[in-house]
């Protein structure tokens, strides 16, 4: 969001990097299921990596968010 205080030039990077992260994770587990390493199956979410960056820099626990994934 432009001229937001909260998502500062140092925010944006780390969530950049936190993306970046997740979409390398996703990746690696991918080409892991299809050599038979990881066996049942695997639900990738690559192309929604800002969803689950946005929804974990938006929680304060201080407050008493909290955040369940299934």
């Amino acid at each position: 969001m432009p001229g937001s205080p909260r998502l500062n030039d140092a925010l944006r990077r780390k969530m950049l990097r936190q993306m970046l992260e997740i979409r390398c994770c996703e990746e690696r587990i991918q080409c892991l299921f299809e050599e038979g390493l990881v066996r049942g199956s695997t639900h990738l979410c690559i192309g929604q990596e800002v969803v689950r960056v946005g929804a974990a820099t938006a929680v304060e626990p201080e407050r008493g968010d909290t955040l369940l994934c299934t």
